[in-house]
């Protein structure tokens, strides 16, 4: 058995508190007999009498938000509305501008929210069963929008 191929991530043991802490996989496979990390563990148990054994909890993984959106996603939120063909080939227009980015997939989440602010709520349908754009979105970014009525450019 090589022992020094156990990396730090799979356990660590704490001198001070004679406690053994495992992540689940280490803990799963030393459940397996004769599996290094079995062999290593009935060593350490015969080392230390009162070897406390403590499992790490598996990472909660991060549940998709809007801030997570794919672009699979947009395009089925987008097949949704009226005006899917229009709006597919602005997406498509929007991904292939960001695609020389270095964020490109951040910067097409950001106009998809501009374009769509009504993304996470309720989907309200019409009569057809197309889905209903909130009718404040803006089309498209207009700069003449961001000025007070007397301002002049």
């Amino acid at each position: 058995m090589d022992i020094q191929n156990l990396t730090l991530e799979k356990y660590y043991f704490d001198c001070v508190t004679n406690t053994l802490f495992m992540s689940p996989k280490f803990y799963k496979r030393a459940g397996q007999y004769n599996s290094e990390e079995y062999v290593l563990l009935q060593m350490m148990r015969k080392d230390i009498p009162g070897l406390r054994l403590q499992v790490a909890a598996k990472k909660n993984r991060k549940t998709p938000t809007d801030g997570h959106l794919s672009i699979k996603s947009m395009r089925r939120y987008i097949e949704l509305t009226r005006e899917k063909e229009v709006l597919l080939k602005e997406l498509e227009n929007v991904i292939a501008a960001n695609s020389v980015k270095e964020h490109s997939l951040k910067e097409t989440r950001k106009w998809f929210k501009e374009r769509f602010p009504n993304y996470n709520s309720v989907p309200r349908f019409d009569a057809d069963g197309y889905l209903i754009i909130d009718e404040n979105a803006p089309e498209s970014p207009d700069p003449s929008a961001n000025q007070e009525e007397g301002d002049t450019p």
